[in-house]
């Protein structure tokens, strides 16, 4: 009967490293898999300022929104493992047929007690849960019975010279086919995920076995190393051999006392599947040492070390099947049957060993050659006596390795109903499984979530509570303060987190979202000091670490590299924003695996900090998005970042425009965006129209009133309204502001705000005028540069000379002499050229001149260099709706009139009287006409 040992060497060595690289990724590398514990990303926003108004007594900064993005740890309902399952099912089941050929080939009555043993442990796997002919018909044991047994036994007892390739066609394709017949009688949902989920109790049953073989594997490996070191030499290893298992026995009392919840006094503790992997492959060596001393029950020692490989396969598998479920029931059983026999089989050994070969050991002699042949100390003596001791040490357990196996089962039904989207079964099952072993983290938090599915959270609280209460999980209280926290219980929240950090200190999910909470609650430098204790080497930590100090504006100092993570670069934008910096990184705006609110934070924060597209190509973008259809608080923000943007390009038309809109179609913030409206305007100077937007702000509930918005809404002629926002907002007064009308003292300040605010709709002569009536030389130069920008059309080359002159008297604007000499050259009448000044191109769009209508000079400008008529009346006639420039109108008028449209030029020209007196008026018409 020949027989390819190499072969089935490979083979199945090479399936116990395949399933001892899952166990190790699935415990140790990628442990969270099942019972995920996941960032979830919400957000906040900030004001920064986009940029500065400078009023000259006040630098006001221009706010927009910014996000700031913050992750905190949200315990998910367990991830169905279907594909695991099936996997592991048909692994089992195959090497269940692989282990029946090399049954077929045994002795009489070791195949028969092999036999009965198999089909006892097949009694466990449920499969009359298949319900075949009937609700828990034994129809399915049978069947499995039939296809898995009755072949071998054919073949035993009428064909035992057959050869094992003929034994494996004939055995494992039925074996196989025995599956679908299975599934194909069976009624019940999903039969394959039943079958894998119940042959994980037949696996159990052969791993205990398992264990029990290699209980003394480690002593064996151990004195076959001793011996054939003291090879020839003849030292005294007896001593060496019993230090080393003192040694080893320590450590598995320790671990032992671990697992049966006693004290270990801080004791280093082995890895159990370490060690079981480890101790599985010295077992290999006990095997062929045991197939050339003692009888086996099959022919040849390949036969007996293939069938030791399978066992260790189904054994690995079988703790890959507990650890990727999370079956900690199973995990358990597991790890005490591995334990008890380690102990109670390598002590007894130890004294086999000691019985019969402590002079011989010393002798240098190969005594491992006579290793399972003693005459003083029978070897099934010895394990005899093992078996006795691991009953002891069972019953020393109380026996919970019977609790262990009885949850096993049932979370492994309950899976199998979640898996078939049974959650009452489910729920009810994992319950019941919590109820018999409470060292059972996912049967309490499964059942917790399925509550809440079943919007049950008061169940689901009480659930997690009684969790707690008994065996805490990080998980669970995750879960409960999560639960809590979108109640508005946020000190409840903060209580269960804080108590789980005494129970699991350090524990870098439950401080993250404890700093969150602090954070809600205004406790900044404490949530900070949490997040400082956890090592900043996790993406999460850092990212939330960037968002508390831009928030809360707390360690400014200091910054932080937010390294390439993305959340943590978005609030890297923000902080620097807020600085008005600009940032050292820009981000990639435009990738299709982003999350909607990612995508905005990422767009918003860029735009604020320096856009790295063309105004063109990022409008288009924009108006592709808002074509989409999304909930309303989305399409908000889309508009918003359109306001952003052409407000950064300085294309004021627009940014009003789109701000009335926002104001306009969202009512509930209608508030912030008239106020936003109106700091733009007054940034134009435009306090006109500014104070009306902050009248409509108040209406709509704006609140957040400042000294400088009393002073915009005294001089764009709303003087009660700003009184009476004062008093009722208890918001002081500018301390230049005098407003006692028997003092007709007119202070410099007062001066300067009343030239800037009526510096738009005044003549050339009543803006030198203003000017010339302030002695302060900042006030003065600030004013003659904001005439340079509205007013430069209405002045000569040698004028403009003039105003230049007055501007460089201030300190400050002689650092920008170049600048002010490059600004000249620009607003000069004439055809526009691209300014030489990298600042003034920034400002400065030279294909849409008439961007801001404020700018009258290049309005002006866009209308010469246009040669169309009516596209010189288009441009004109938005810019009028925004300012009242008098020279601005008169060429509305001239053009209109031009276009054939007298009607709307003699309108304009009536609606001027109410500001142009009727001898400027008069002469401007006599000029352009």
């Amino acid at each position: 009967m020949p027989f390819s040992s190499r072969t089935s060497y490979l083979l199945f060595g090479l399936i116990c490293l395949i399933g001892g690289v899952l166990l190790i990724e699935t415990i140790y590398i990628n442990p969270g898999r099942a019972m995920p514990l996941e960032p979830g990303i919400f957000s906040e926003k900030i004001n920064i300022p986009l940029k500065f108004l400078n009023l000259g007594l006040w630098q006001l900064p221009l706010e927009v929104e910014n996000f700031v993005l913050f992750q905190n740890f949200e315990s998910l309902p367990p991830i169905i493992q279907n594909n695991s399952t099936l996997a592991f099912g048909i692994v089992i089941w195959l090497l269940t047929a692989a282990g029946m050929v090399l049954v077929s080939t045994f002795k009489r009555v070791p195949f028969i007690v092999t036999s009965v043993i198999f089909i006892g442990l097949s009694l466990l796997a449920g499969f009359n849960g298949l319900n075949i002919g009937g609700i828990n018909t034994p129809y399915g044991l049978l069947i499995w019975i039939l296809g898995m047994v009755a072949p071998a036994m054919l073949i035993h007892t009428f064909a035992d010279h057959w050869q094992i390739g003929k034994r494996a066609l004939v055995i494992i394709p039925i074996a196989v086919l025995t599956l679908p017949i299975l599934a194909f009688l069976s009624p019940v949902v999903n039969p394959y995920l039943m079958m894998a989920e119940n042959l994980s109790l037949l696996a159990m049953g052969f791993s205990f076995i398992f264990f029990a073989y290699i209980g003394h594997s480690a002593i064996t490996g151990l004195f076959y190393l001793l011996v054939k070191l003291n090879k020839g030499v003849g030292i005294k290893v007896v001593w060496h051999f019993i230090a080393v298992f003192i040694i080893y026995l320590i450590a598995l009392i320790f671990v032992y006392l671990e697992i049966t919840g006693n004290e270990t006094f801080g004791f280093p503790l082995l890895p159990i599947p370490f060690l079981f992997l480890l101790i599985g492959g010295l077992g290999f060596l006990e095997v062929h040492l045991k197939t050339k001393q003692i009888d086996q029950p099959y022919p040849f020692p390949s036969i007996g070390k293939s069938f030791y490989l399978i066992g260790f396969a189904i054994a690995i598998f079988t703790f890959w099947k507990a650890a990727f479920s999370v079956n900690q029931p199973m995990h358990d059983f597991l790890r005490h049957g591995f334990i008890y026999t380690q102990i109670a089989f390598s002590t007894l050994f130890f004294a086999y060993v000691l019985a019969n070969f402590s002079n011989l050991m010393n002798s240098g002699q190969m005594v491992h050659r006579v290793l399972f042949e003693p005459k003083l100390f029978a070897y099934i003596h010895m394990r005899l006596g093992a078996l006795i001791g691991m009953l002891s040490l069972i019953m020393f357990a109380d026996g919970v390795i019977g609790l262990q196996f009885s949850a096993s089962s049932t979370n492994l039904t309950a899976d199998y109903y979640y898996a078939t989207n049974r959650p009452l079964e489910a729920g009810i099952l994992y319950e019941n499984s919590w109820d018999r072993y409470r060292r059972n983290p996912k049967a309490k938090n499964a059942s917790a979530h399925l509550k809440l599915t079943q919007r049950q959270p008061t169940l689901a609280k009480r659930e997690l509570e009684q969790g707690l209460e008994v065996a805490p999980t990080v998980s669970d209280i995750i879960l409960l303060s999560s639960v809590l926290h979108k109640e508005n219980k946020i000190l409840d929240a903060i209580f269960y987190l804080t108590k789980g950090l005494e129970i699991f200190p350090g524990n870098i999910h439950l401080s993250n979202n404890l700093a969150l909470l602090q954070s809600k609650i205004n406790k900044s430098e404490d949530a900070y000091a949490l997040l400082e204790n956890v090592s900043e080497k996790e993406k999460v930590v850092l990212a939330n670490k960037i968002g508390l100090k831009v928030k809360h504006l707390i360690r400014f100092e200091d910054e932080l590299d937010p390294g390439n993570d993305l959340i943590a670069q978005v609030n890297s934008l923000a902080f620097h924003n807020q600085k008005g910096n600009i940032a050292p990184f820009t981000l990639d705006e435009e990738k299709d695996d982003r999350t909607p609110l990612l995508e905005r934070a990422i767009l918003t924060n860029q735009w604020s900090n320096q856009p790295t597209k063309t105004l063109t190509e990022d409008l288009e973008f924009l108006d592709q998005k808002l074509e989409e259809e999304r909930p309303p608080h989305e399409e908000e923000e889309w508009r918003q970042l359109r306001v952003l943007r052409t407000l950064q390009a300085n294309r004021i038309n627009e940014a009003v425009e789109y701000s009335n809109g926002l104001a306009f179609g969202f009512a509930s913030s209608a508030g912030y965006y008239h106020h936003l409206t109106a700091m733009i305007l007054a940034g134009e100077l435009d306090f006109d129209k500014s104070s009306k937007e902050l009248q409509q702000a108040e209406e709509k509930g704006f609140r957040n009133f400042k000294p400088e918005h009393l002073a915009i809404l005294y001089y764009g002629g709303k003087q009660d309204l700003a009184k009476r926002i004062s008093l009722q907002y208890q918001v002081d007064w500018p301390e230049w502001l005098n407003l006692e009308e028997e003092v007709n003292v007119e202070t410099q300040e007062e001066r300067f705000f009343n030239a800037l605010a009526r510096l738009l709709p005044a003549a050339k002569q009543e803006a030198l005028d203003r000017i010339a009536t302030l002695d302060d030389v900042d006030m003065r130069s600030r004013l003659a540069y904001e005439t340079l920008w509205r007013k430069a059309h209405w002045f000569d080359e040698r004028e403009l000379e003039g105003l230049q002159s007055l501007v460089l008297q201030s300190a400050t604007f002689q650092q920008e002499e170049q600048y002010i000499s490059e600004l000249i050259k620009m607003l000069k009448s004439g055809e526009w050229k691209e300014p030489g000044h990298e600042r003034l191109r920034k400002m400065v769009d030279g294909s849409d001149l008439a961007a801001n209508a404020y700018w009258t000079p290049l309005v002006l400008k866009a209308v010469e260099a246009e040669e169309n008529l009516m596209e010189k009346y288009i441009i004109l006639q938005e810019a009028i709706s925004f300012n009242r420039d008098p020279l601005l109108w008169i060429n509305f008028v001239k053009y209109s009139r031009q276009a054939g449209l007298h009607q709307y030029g003699s309108e304009a020209l009536s609606d001027m009287r109410s500001w142009v007196d009727d001898q400027t008026l008069e002469n401007l018409q006599i000029k352009h006409f």
